[in-house]
């Protein structure tokens, strides 16, 4: 995120510093193929346990979170987020555009040539345009961009994507995808997955 959206997150919802990188701890923590809890773990035992439930119960007050939660084991998937602040957060944190571009892959070979399927720099100034406008394509809708990310690794397994992440975004090139596995839902026998470079 940018300072200047940090800042107003803040400012909109009367957050603390603490409070906020609680919150992005527990949103990093939660998708389930893609989760980094090992951050959310790291700041428990590095002092994190002392003020959860602090943190927690302020949260609860600026309603923020909406229930009561045991403090022994507070697992991240189950902190229920008001859904004005989880679509306002999903809105303006980036955090779709940066599973998708983190996700799809980096490159691919026709015949010796090494070309490069993240290129955004003809189209967006910075990633954080490349993440919005994502955002803004499907909607802001995080359950649209779960859908998405199923089709993109299906699409990766089955050696389908040929295209850069730009014209993925802007002609939806999801749609295609969908129809695609609709018509072929095993994908393809002789995937050549390898030809990609994803870490």
């Amino acid at each position: 995120m940018e300072l200047d959206t940090i800042l107003n997150l803040m400012s909109s919802w009367d957050l603390t510093a603490d409070e906020l990188l609680f919150i992005y701890l527990v949103f990093i923590s939660r998708d389930e193929e893609y989760n980094h809890k090992e951050f959310y773990d790291k700041w428990l035992v590095n002092g994190g346990q002392k003020r959860v439930k602090e943190i927690y119960e302020s949260l609860k007050n600026k309603k923020i979170i909406l229930k009561d939660n045991s403090f022994d084991k507070l697992d991240p998937n189950e902190i229920e987020f008001n859904s004005i602040f989880l679509n306002k957060w999903i809105k303006v944190s980036g955090i779709m555009g940066a599973e998708l571009y983190d996700n799809y892959p980096k490159f691919i070979y026709i015949g010796d040539k090494k070309c490069s399927l993240r290129n955004f720099t003809k189209r967006y100034n910075d990633l954080t345009d490349l993440y919005f406008s994502y955002s803004l394509q499907i909607g802001h809708n995080y359950e649209k961009h779960k859908k998405i990310m199923e089709l993109l690794n299906w699409a990766k397994q089955n050696n389908k994507i040929h295209y850069g992440i730009v014209e993925f975004i802007l002609s939806h090139k999801w749609e295609e995808l969908e129809e695609e596995r609709k018509e072929n839902p095993y994908g393809d026998v002789n995937s050549t997955f390898n030809i990609y470079e994803t870490a």
